[in-house]
């Protein structure tokens, strides 16, 4: 029997395991039935590193007692650029961003938390569901990927349901970029029939230079990859994962067509038939 592993993404603190375990499973269900595919067999494994890296981001020690205190303290660096990309990716205007910031336009670089707050507030004025998710996404990816006591806390969550044989996986968000990495350092110690990436944030530059060395591959263990993209996911800044924005090896599908308030939403992408058939394949 195969085993069919979720790996969540951003922002997914103070939610049960189950219960997350079960809005993907019902999701994938419904498009199995949809489209008449019988449900194969499977063991279906979901690591939960939700309050972990929330708890990690923000500073807080395993006893709850605040070890770094952020306050108004300027977003990291990765963090910063991240939110700025998305900000150009969204077409917003710097004049936009100094009035929701109420600071007056030096340059295009994010000086402080007003700033970036400014950028999530322009933000949601134009794509209202990202409004909210934009800054816990990139202090979130910025903690995993520039902070090895948080990446080592996910990883050692996360890795162990990914190594073994016989595995089809369904990444979404940043889980993708986790998944990359240990599949990466896996190698062959991890047999994936189909590594299925959604609404990834690997095509972004400042994501792949972490992500370096080794030089970006499929990772070795894995016979294929499908990828999928909403063009209005802006967490997929790129929405192929190609020779250009990633590496060769990987098929696209980039019409992926999401509910409007919210094109980053995992249950819609659970529900592309392409996608649902694809992991039903993989899973018989």
């Amino acid at each position: 029997m195969k085993t069919l592993v979720f790996v969540h993404g951003m922002r997914q603190e103070n939610r049960s395991p189950d219960d997350l375990r079960q809005e993907w499973l019902d999701a994938l269900e419904a498009n199995w039935r949809r489209q008449g595919i019988a449900r194969p067999d499977f063991e279906l494994r979901m690591p939960y590193y939700g309050d972990t890296l929330d708890r990690l981001t923000r500073g807080v020690g395993a006893d709850g007692k605040t070890v770094v205190a952020r306050g108004d303290a300027p977003l990291p660096s990765l963090a910063a650029d991240l939110l700025q990309q998305i900000g150009d990716r969204a077409g917003l205007d710097p004049a936009d961003i100094a009035a929701e910031s109420g600071q007056t336009v030096i340059d295009r670089g994010i000086a402080n938390q007003q700033w970036a707050q400014g950028i999530a507030r322009a933000l949601g004025r134009k794509a209202p569901w990202l409004g909210h998710a934009a800054l816990p996404f990139v202090e979130q990816v910025d903690a995993y990927l520039t902070n090895q006591h948080a990446r080592k806390a996910v990883d050692d969550i996360v890795g162990p349901d990914l190594r073994g044989a016989e595995r089809v996986i369904v990444a979404h968000s940043l889980g993708t970029i986790v998944g990359y990495r240990l599949l990466t350092d896996f190698g062959v110690a991890s047999a994936v029939e189909l590594l299925v990436t959604l609404g990834s944030p690997l095509g972004i530059d400042l994501v792949r230079e972490y992500l370096k060395p080794p030089r970006l591959n499929r990772p070795p263990g894995v016979r294929a990859w499908l990828n999928g993209a909403d063009v209005r996911d802006y967490v997929a800044l790129y929405p192929a994962l190609d020779k250009d924005s990633f590496c060769d090896g990987v098929e696209n599908l980039t019409d992926i067509a999401n509910r409007q308030d919210d094109p980053h939403a995992i249950v819609d992408y659970l529900t592309d038939p392409r996608i649902g058939e694809r992991i039903a394949r993989a899973l018989a």
